[in-house]
């Protein structure tokens, strides 16, 4: 079982504040009791992770509902866009290991990182049709979703 765990200060409560492929995981975030514990399916938890799907909607009465993303919004405009991409993927691993150190998945985290910081975004023809995700997926690269990041 996996698990999306929403933001309580949300009106609709559609803003994801994590996901977590299990409770393993999921113990690793620091969560107050306000915040939404939802679980999914591992497929849906996958359709998240690789950004193909989101949250279209929620309540505590009928579930959560997912929803595709528009075909024109999955892919990379250009190599740019996908360095600010990774850019950002990175320094924001950086400052969760920064703040970790004991973590005990940093090594999958440093790994992860060295990954995007030498990833040559020549290597790609623009635009895509997938996300940087997707491409990891069906590129066997180990990741996980930046939302994932304890």
């Amino acid at each position: 079982m996996a698990y999306c765990i929403l933001n309580p200060n949300e009106t609709n409560k559609l803003n994801i504040h994590r996901i977590a492929e299990n409770d393993l995981e999921k113990n690793l975030f620091h969560l107050t009791e306000e915040f939404i514990t939802i679980d999914i399916s591992d497929e849906d938890f996958n359709k998240i992770k690789i950004r193909t799907h989101f949250l279209a909607s929620y309540s505590e009465q009928n579930g959560y509902v997912l929803q595709a993303h528009e075909t024109n919004d999955l892919g990379i405009i250009n190599k740019e866009t996908l360095q600010s991409h990774l850019n950002y993927l990175s320094s924001t691993i950086e400052n969760c290991l920064t703040v970790n150190q004991n973590s005990s998945v940093r090594s999958f985290w440093e790994t992860y990182k060295g990954v995007i910081d030498n990833f040559d975004v020549e290597t790609l023809t623009y635009p895509t049709s997938f996300s940087w995700e997707k491409y990891c997926q069906d590129n066997a690269i180990p990741f996980k979703s930046i939302l994932q990041l304890p």
